[in-house]
């Protein structure tokens, strides 16, 4: 590449392998990724909802106004702008409610959307810390240790970033097997004949199986930690 070597000042070798900036790196990598997973969710929330013949209801704004939870609002404008135009969801019903998990996805869905802000006011705070040890302050004349290194507030976020994912992958999964139980309409399995054909009984295997493993993935890592350092 060509490019010079970069000459380092006095403490900045010690800044850049002693903070948080890792953490941070693959945290802010993780946090995108979710970000954009927020909005899919939904997408596929609405899908659902109008495949399996439900009701719209549960999105209207003034169900979520009254309890004034900023990403179930969120949440069910999603999924009710998903839904504009279509013909399917407008038909009349002779049901008045879904199973919950179609009739509460705002609810769900909006609670993971929360956590995914409460992470990025983390990250952005520490986006812009100082994080390695020892700091120096020359306005006071002063050198002092202390612990601004330690990634607990960043192993908390991500821990709770991580159990976001997992509700958003279980109450989907929860969907795909109302959708393969031969109600509303729809075929068992989704199947042309079924009983003969398995049609999509293995793919709500897989989901059932990740949703599983997925659990197991967002046990919090940060309460599985030992003292070093000499405590």
């Amino acid at each position: 590449l060509n490019w010079p070597a970069l000459e380092l000042g006095p403490k900045e070798g010690l800044a850049l392998i002693n903070g948080t900036q890792m953490m941070l790196g693959t945290g802010m990598v993780a946090l995108e990724r979710v970000t954009r997973l927020a909005d899919w969710a939904d997408a596929l929330g609405a899908w659902s909802l109008e495949a399996w013949n439900g009701l719209k209801a549960a999105m209207h704004p003034s169900i979520h106004r009254i309890r004034n939870q900023a990403g179930a609002m969120i949440a069910a404008h999603n999924v009710a702008s998903w839904l504009e135009g279509s013909e399917r969801a407008a038909q009349p019903r002779t049901y008045v409610q879904d199973p919950y998990s179609f009739r509460c996805m705002p609810q769900v869905h909006g609670a993971s959307r929360d956590i995914v802000e409460s992470v990025r006011a983390v990250f952005e705070a520490e986006m812009n810390a100082v994080t390695d040890n020892p700091l120096v302050f020359p306005d006071e004349d002063l050198i002092v240790s202390g612990g601004n290194f330690h990634g607990q507030p960043l192993a908390l976020a991500m821990d709770r970033l991580a159990l976001a994912i997992h509700e958003w992958a279980s109450i989907s999964e929860r969907r795909v097997f109302k959708m393969l139980s031969g109600q509303r309409g729809l075929p068992v399995f989704l199947a042309s004949n079924p009983g003969l054909n398995s049609g999509y009984m293995i793919p709500q295997y897989t989901a059932a199986s990740l949703v599983s493993y997925s659990k197991q993935l967002c046990t919090p890592s940060s309460a599985d930690n030992a003292d070093s350092s000499n405590g």
